[in-house]
């Protein structure tokens, strides 16, 4: 079952960053297939883990080729503060789930977290870059 669905409504104009976006998808969503098995905490640990790790290098991409694209350098500061944000706030949810921090939370808490964070940061912020994408995405093509 696909609980995040990618549509268009998401793309970015970068056939880059719209794959690596499709790709948190894909793992978002194998978070909740591991919820929907009932499988015990501990087997989300690996997904969560690579979410973290392919957010991080996505981040690292998206930055890099907003960079290249010539979006405003303020706003690209704030873009990567936001970035930072998600990767701390993450972090916590992960030691909450391990039981290492106050203020236990759930595996549902957690990929709903996720999902709600991932969609709204593509159609609110990610969204912002569209322009300086297409025109990228544009100049390469002639």
């Amino acid at each position: 079952m696909t609980y995040l669905s990618w549509s268009d409504r998401y793309s970015v104009g970068s056939p880059i960053v719209d794959a690596e976006h499709k790709e948190l998808f894909l793992i978002v969503n194998e978070f909740y297939e591991n919820l929907e098995d009932k499988r015990g905490i501990k087997d989300f640990f690996p997904t969560l883990n690579r979410l973290i790790v392919y957010a991080e290098h996505h981040f690292g991409s998206e930055e890099k080729y907003m960079k290249l694209a010539g979006y405003p350098e303020v706003e690209l500061r704030e873009h990567m503060r936001i970035h930072e944000e998600l990767v701390d706030e993450v972090f916590h949810l992960y030691a909450r789930l391990r039981g290492e921090e106050g203020g236990a939370t759930s595996g549902v808490d957690v990929g709903k977290f996720i999902e709600d964070w991932l969609s709204n940061h593509i159609l609110d912020v990610d969204k912002r870059c569209e322009p300086y994408f297409r025109k990228l995405t544009d100049a390469a093509m002639t």
